[in-house]
């Protein structure tokens, strides 16, 4: 009677485990995602050749090669201000779809900030780079559109 008791706790409490697997969700997440864009002066109005550049996230940051480089900017903390995903219908994959935000100080001048906006649709980002300088003056305004680092370009 008592092992017949206790394969009944076992059995149930395995149920349990396997249910609360399938129900939790994977999260996804930025982190560890490098993204290949190509960003455009905003002041070129469309002319001029696009600059390329790599944003890559990690632990809730977000930095921009080109901006690292040309103005000292390091990583800038990212503030999610819509995250959702959904069912691809044609693959039956998770799409992850997040807006973010973020800035960054530059270390060769304080007084130069860099604002990051973006969204992420899948593996497609696009967004804006504004690099201000104190108060509401900006030095250079950028927009960027690119893919994740490894995928094929959609034509």
């Amino acid at each position: 009677m008592l092992k017949k008791s206790l394969n009944a706790v076992v059995v149930a409490a395995l149920m349990l485990y396997a249910g609360n697997a399938v129900a939790q969700k994977k999260k996804i997440t930025l982190d560890g995602k490098i993204f290949d864009v190509q960003l455009k002066d905003d002041a070129k109005k469309g002319e001029g050749k696009p600059i390329t550049d790599e944003l890559s996230f990690r632990s809730g940051k977000v930095r921009s090669m080109y901006l690292a480089d040309k103005g000292g900017f390091g990583d800038a903390k990212l503030k999610i201000t819509e995250d959702s995903s959904y069912v691809d219908e044609d693959t039956k994959q998770e799409i992850l779809k997040m807006t973010f935000e973020g800035e960054s100080m530059s270390s060769d001048n304080d007084k130069f900030v860099l604002y990051f906006t973006g969204e992420v649709d899948g593996e497609d980002i696009t967004g804006t780079l504004v690099w201000g300088a104190g108060g509401d003056k900006v030095k250079k305004s950028y927009t960027y559109a690119g893919s994740l680092r490894g995928k094929k370009k959609k034509k």
